[in-house]
């Protein structure tokens, strides 16, 4: 080992060491967090460097380290400890400080006050540079190995999980496929049609056979779903297709058996159209066999669209609707989107610049699915073929074009990935941060603007998402270690390895149930307006089914002596229960206000009299309670404002929301929520002269014109972390509170017949020195049809609180939660 290279571990011990033995006695919330961020850099520095083996290669790297370490340290307090008369040594502070952290004559206090007085961190600033340069450092070293440095951030060593890579011959075949739709989207209607198409992101892990692409072709107004069905696989291992019985001659010398069940596509209006007049239900099937197009028989649609509503843009829901996304819908949009760029970088339906407005969600009759779709059009203006540099062009050759992107594609997938997790467009991202952005920027101006913002945000961002939007961004990522430019299988490779693979993982290491291998099939039934909860296609119909069931007559075992038995029948339909069947004993759930009423009736012995008047009495009971609806109590509506700047106050916050409302307005609570380079705050208000009902109105259909200056959010559901009250840098705990089942976050602790809440209320009376927090989850159980296990709604609200802390700089190993 070098001395350079152990002289810099002794050191980044020294001072990980000390970061903790200040961090564990310190009051201030923002120094606590500086000492414990020094602890986590020099651990992991230290770890990095270890595994450095030709050390020649960094002298320069761990000189300068040492350097800036040497600097921190003031020598008049460690006198006793530095060495007289060595004049060899070029780190004297260092050694006399590793001489004083491993002596045995000074006690706790002591020893806390001699280190304040000899390390001079200086200024919060200064403090944040000294973290962003060990965390340079770290991505350096990170740069330079091939190891995995991130999994190595913390003590636990979490393995990768063994996974093949994905199939390399999806983007042959969805090149071609873009051809042949393009090919065949000209027609001889008046006027002429265009043609938008809509490609469903897939990872396309699952051997299928014959499903490979699933898309929506637009036709105007008009969109129709279609399959189409190709293969990667060589021509001579398709497999053979006989129709109306098998030729054998035909099937042995290679010539193909066509039917009236198979047709080339010549155009495709005429198909758009003939199918979406006659068989609305139904979707399209093609095969694509080399340049040909053709259409098989249709089949009935399993994912019916609600043709009502256009599709629903990942920019919409980033700007608009950015409660719709939690950690679980945004690792998976994560994975989604990079196996968007793995298997369609270099064709038509992917070219640059792309953004979060081309990624579109088509919404069913009871909810968003969540299969995102890339919008492609097929216009003869738009250019499909990039430009190609010549030698020609080295008379006007600048080196500054040497600063452009190499792949924009990927920078577009940065962008993405950046709003996606910070459910913020990357406009007011900039403006947050104060990145300088003009209305028209090339390529090259793009991409160091995205770069910028990306430096002002990359803290906030969970690792390996981190790392992987850090990889978009490398503009050496397509060079082999000779400065060679990879072909586009290598490319490929490394996109897989450096950018999918990594959101792969994290995606699997936070939520373990969710498998990369079936994510295609899970995501079908996931509704992504209700956080990636399961979703059924066809819950009215199920209803209704459930409804029939229940006033069928039960069927009596033969066995049964007793004749006393119980069953349970959830309905949501007040219909379902008044059936006039006693037979069949039922538990309704109808909703009732805020809350639910169960009632059980049990099956009594049939040749009883009593029994039956029991029955009946009972019967006539339930039908009574069912008719006459519980009375809502008297009180006001309390909603959240959201996206409050911080030093906006209580009075002016007041004002600003009874200008924008017009109507008299209470604030109830202010406290810091969220956090990127500056504090947001989140607000519960009242307003004491304005209807339920309009109020609810209004936060539903005027909200971009209630954001005003200040952009304000609203909702009254409470999803998510809300901080209801907050003791600032004084805070020691966070109370974290978590409704029940079938309730409302808020609702769960205020009181029945007023506007007191006691968590915002009362609590901090008594716990001054906190932070008090509101847990909110879809919760409610009438007419959900939910399989999420306690386990998977406790394992997200574990991933949600650990990430708000992680971002609001809360250390959860000395900050404790009482929940």
């Amino acid at each position: 080992m070098s001395k350079l290279k152990a002289e810099l571990l002794t050191a980044l011990e020294d001072f990980r060491r000390i970061a903790d033995i200040l961090g564990q006695h310190e009051p201030i919330l923002d120094t606590k967090s500086f000492y414990y961020s020094l602890f986590a850099q020099c651990f992991q520095l230290h770890r990095q460097i270890t595994e450095i083996t030709h050390t020649a290669a960094f002298s320069d790297f761990l000189g300068d380290k040492l350097s800036r370490l040497e600097s921190l340290i003031v020598p008049e307090y460690l006198q006793p400890y530095i060495i007289r008369g060595e004049t060899s040594c070029p780190y004297p502070s260092l050694v006399a400080l590793h001489q004083f952290v491993n002596s045995e004559h000074h006690n706790q206090d002591g020893m806390n006050k001699i280190l304040k007085e000899c390390i001079n961190f200086g200024t919060k600033d200064e403090q944040e540079a000294l973290v962003l340069l060990l965390k340079d450092g770290n991505t350096y070293l990170k740069a330079q190995t091939a190891t995995p440095a991130v999994l190595q951030d913390v003590g636990l060593f979490i393995p990768l999980k063994k996974r093949q890579r994905p199939p390399d011959g999806i983007w042959p075949a969805a090149n071609s496929l873009f051809k042949v739709l393009d090919s065949r989207k000209r027609c001889t209607c008046d006027p002429a049609h265009k043609y938008v198409v809509q490609l469903c992101l897939e990872t396309h892990r699952a051997k299928l056979v014959n499903c490979d692409f699933d898309l929506y072709l637009g036709l105007g107004q008009v969109w129709q779903e279609a399959r189409v069905q190709t293969t990667t696989i060589s021509s001579s291992k398709l497999p053979a297709i006989v129709v109306d019985g098998p030729n054998p001659a035909a099937v042995g010398n290679g010539s193909r058996c066509r039917s009236k069940r198979e047709r080339m596509v010549e155009k495709l209006c005429g198909d758009i159209i003939k199918i979406t007049s006659k068989l609305p239900h139904y979707r399209l099937r093609y095969r694509l066999e080399k340049d040909s197009l053709w259409k098989l028989q249709s089949e009935e649609s399993n994912f019916k669209i609600d043709k009502s509503k256009p599709p629903m843009s990942l920019a919409k829901i980033i700007t608009e609707k950015s409660n719709m996304l939690n950690e679980k819908t945004k690792r998976i949009l994560s994975v989604l989107l990079g196996y968007a760029v793995f298997h369609l970088h270099g064709t038509p339906w992917l070219q640059s610049p792309w953004s979060s407005s081309n990624v579109l969600f088509f919404r069913s009759p009871s909810g968003v699915p969540l299969r995102p779709y890339v919008e492609t059009h097929l216009d003869d203006n738009l250019n499909r073929n990039p430009l190609e540099r010549t030698p020609s062009d080295d008379d006007d050759f600048d080196p500054d074009d040497d600063l452009s992107p190499p792949y924009p594609c990927l920078v577009d997938l940065a962008v993405v990935l950046i709003e996606l997790h910070k459910a913020r467009s990357l406009e007011s991202l900039a403006d947050t941060y104060g990145v300088p952005m003009t209305e028209e920027m090339d390529s090259t101006a793009r991409y160091i603007f995205v770069r910028e913002v990306f430096k002002s945000c990359r803290e906030d961002i969970t690792d390996q998402t981190r790392m992987a939007i850090n990889s978009c961004l490398d503009p050496n990522i397509g060079l082999n270690d000779d400065g060679e430019e990879l072909d586009e299988y290598g490319l490929r490779g490394v996109i897989y390895q450096q950018i999918v693979r990594r959101l792969e993982d994290e995606l699997e290491q936070g939520f373990s149930d969710l498998s990369v291998d079936r994510l295609d099939t899970l995501v079908q039934n996931m509704d992504l307006a209700t956080g990636g909860q399961p979703i059924r296609l066809e819950q009215l119909r199920h209803s209704l089914d459930v409804t029939d069931y229940s006033s069928k007559p039960k069927r009596r075992l033969s066995n049964d002596n007793a004749g006393r038995r119980v069953r349970f029948l959830t309905s949501t339909d007040a219909e379902a229960s008044e059936q006039p069947s006693l037979s069949t004993p039922r538990l309704s759930t109808s909703a009732c206000g805020g809350g639910s009423t169960f009632l059980c009736e049990k099956e009594l012995p049939s040749n009883s009299t009593s029994n039956h008047r029991q029955n009946g009495d009972l019967a006539g009971r339930i039908k009574q309670l069912l008719a006459t609806p519980r009375e809502r109590p008297n009180r006001l509506d309390t909603i959240r404002v959201l996206n409050i700047p911080d030093e906006i106050l209580e009075h002016e916050l007041r004002t600003e929301l009874e200008k924008l409302f017009d109507s008299t307005c209470k604030v109830h609570s202010l406290a810091r929520t969220t956090r990127d380079t500056h504090w947001r705050k989140y607000a519960t208000v009242t307003f004491p002269g304005m209807a339920n009902d309009k109020l609810k109105t209004l936060i539903t259909t005027e909200e971009t014109r209630l954001r005003g200056s200040l952009n304000l959010q609203y909702d009254a559901h409470f999803l998510g972390i809300t901080s209801l009250y907050d003791a600032g840098d004084e805070a020691m705990v966070d109370i974290i509170a978590i409704e029940g089942l079938g309730t409302n976050p808020f609702g769960t602790f205020r009181c029945p017949q007023g506007d007191e809440m006691w968590l915002r209320d009362y609590l901090p009376d008594n716990f001054q020195y906190c932070r008090i927090l509101l847990y909110g989850y879809d919760s409610k159980v009438p007419g959900s049809r939910s399989d999420q296990s306690i386990r998977e709604i406790a394992g997200t609200c574990k991933n949600v609180i650990l990430d708000f802390r992680k971002l609001t700089k809360v250390i959860t190993k000395t900050f404790p939660i009482l929940r």
